[in-house]
């Protein structure tokens, strides 16, 4: 685990529509205290996490924030801070002295504030952040069918803003919040592709870090996306499972995952590791066993752990909030050391895969064909490690769509594979192969690939 969310408050001094903790948001003060602040950060140094993640609510307003900035910066702490933008100036020197931490301010149309003070003096923040070279990254979310989001565009070229953030409304625990069901997201489509083309065109770097259903991402219209979204970004799973310190050092899931632990805190724990393994188990059945989609079911992404279909609370069976009771903690205690077993549970299985294939292949029979079944059924053969046909899938989708730049990655990767299948010891596909898995993921990743796949072909040729 490299990072921990921390809400300082439950307090916001707005009333977003789209905002996906309504019902935990409150106009009433509700913060951290700084001892259970410090309790946190010392199980934090405990298990070597050096990162927090920091909202609310609205970090900013809680009574003692800038102690709390003070405290990271001189703990060697690095964050993140979430806001709404709507603080006293008084804390921006203090931010600028750790220039590289990001903030990230979520930026909404002016006519949802209550006056133009409000809004001026957003804008006032923002202006003064990025001449003190504090790295500020706005944030976008869609909630209208047909929005108005000239003025997000005009900002990030008045301001010289590289980086933005983007998103469709995601529902809330409860479910009051304005959002989008997962059908509508694909209705959207054609708004968002020109939304984000738009930023793009001014001078900003996209990030789509909640889930979008692969199917919806590999669509034709996101192609000018994928050259600067890469395929570590197209992970359509999130992070819903991961543990959020509340205030009363309450522990809490993404909300719209629809669990409320009762009356369990951090304090439960031995670690920080074990409260977020609770958290993971307890999300784990909502992650990757609900399907919002038919095709959900035989999808190689679902199984392949790159795609769990949308947003958590596009797929809560019921709109009521699961409660989860301390006996179901102390089960949870008892067991800690097989605790792993379900998050790790596979369902990559030869018999699977190949139930996908011929999901996506009798399409083809049928008729439908686009470079998302053609690509899905190259994933299909390259994890069955039947090398040629997936580069005949691959090629077939590249073919179908010339832009298609992951197909043609793909592509190139598996003729790689192909290769040292028949001669592991082949030098030159290793370093190809190497250079091609640095253009599709992180270093961490390649590094552990390349490892993956020497054990493989050595297995592969003793056979």
């Amino acid at each position: 685990m490299k990072n921990i969310r921390v809400s300082l408050t439950n307090y916001c001094n707005r009333n977003c529509e789209y905002c996906f903790s309504k019902g935990k948001v409150s106009s009433k003060k509700d913060e951290m205290s700084m001892d259970d602040f410090e309790f946190t950060l010392k199980f934090c140094e405990k298990n070597e996490i050096r990162e927090i993640i920091l909202f609310g609510g609205e970090p900013t307003s809680h009574t003692h924030f800038k102690e709390i900035i003070e405290i990271l910066q001189r703990r060697g702490f690095f964050y993140l801070l979430l806001t709404n933008g709507l603080f006293d100036p008084s804390v921006l020197d203090l931010l600028s002295k750790k220039k590289d931490y990001p903030v990230l301010l979520n930026y909404n149309h002016p006519d949802t504030f209550k006056n133009a003070g409000e809004w001026e003096l957003v804008n006032r923040n923002i202006a003064r952040m990025i001449n003190l070279g504090v790295n500020v990254n706005l944030g976008y979310n869609v909630y209208e069918k047909n929005p108005d989001y000239r003025f997000f565009i005009d900002a990030i070229k008045k301001l010289n803003i590289s980086k933005i953030r983007c998103d469709l409304a995601r529902p809330s625990m409860t479910f009051e919040n304005k959002h989008f069901d997962i059908n509508d997201f694909f209705s959207m489509v054609p708004v968002i592709t020109k939304f984000l083309k738009e930023c793009i065109e001014a001078g900003a770097a996209v990030n789509l870090d909640c889930p979008f259903p692969m199917c919806m991402l590999l669509k034709k219209d996101f192609n000018f996306l994928h050259k600067n979204i890469y395929s570590t970004w197209l992970r359509t799973d999130c992070p819903g499972d991961a543990i959020t310190i509340d205030p009363g050092l309450k522990i809490a899931a993404c909300p719209p995952a629809g669990v409320d632990f009762e009356n369990i805190t951090l304090r439960d724990f031995e670690n920080v590791d074990q409260a977020a393994a609770f958290v993971k188990k307890t999300v784990y059945h909502i992650k990757w066993g609900n399907y919002p989609l038919a095709d959900c079911a035989d999808c190689i992404f679902r199984l392949l752990k790159q795609c769990q279909g949308g947003c958590l609370g596009h797929k809560r069976d019921t709109k009521s909030i699961n409660k989860i009771s301390r006996s179901e903690l102390d089960e949870f205690i008892k067991s800690y050391n097989n605790s792993e077993q379900e998050d790790t549970a596979d369902d990559f299985t030869n018999d699977a895969v190949a139930r996908a294939a011929n999901a996506c292949e009798e399409k083809l029979r049928k008729g439908i064909k686009d470079s998302f079944i053609l690509y899905s059924i190259g994933n299909c053969y390259e994890a069955l490690g039947d090398y040629e046909k997936a580069i005949k899938f691959y090629g077939d989708a590249v073919e179908f769509d010339k832009t298609h730049i992951l197909a043609k990655d793909r592509l190139n990767l598996v003729y790689q594979l192909k290769a040292l299948q028949g001669n592991p010891n082949n030098y030159k596909s290793w370093k190809r192969l190497e250079e091609i898995l640095k253009r599709i993921y992180s270093a961490g990743d390649v590094t552990f690939l390349i490892k993956y796949y020497k054990n493989k072909f050595a297995k592969f040729n003793k056979s």
